[in-house]
């Protein structure tokens, strides 16, 4: 792949169960992150913050 293909935005169609956001939630918060992928990230973190209360994120990333 050269690095002007990178620049292409492409299309991936799937859709995660609850227990593999969860825990790419949980792996996002202990690795590092590649660049580029902090959007991914961030809408992983996003619908962990949006299905939960407060209590429950904090509880659910303590572990």
């Amino acid at each position: 792949m050269s690095v002007s293909d990178s620049c292409k935005p492409i299309e991936l169609t799937y859709s995660f169960s609850a227990q593999e956001i969860k825990l790419l939630a949980k792996f996002f918060r202990k690795a590092s992150l590649p660049d580029g992928l902090e959007k991914f990230r961030d809408k992983i973190f996003k619908s962990i913050y949006e299905s939960m209360t407060l209590d429950q994120a904090e509880s659910f990333f303590k572990d």
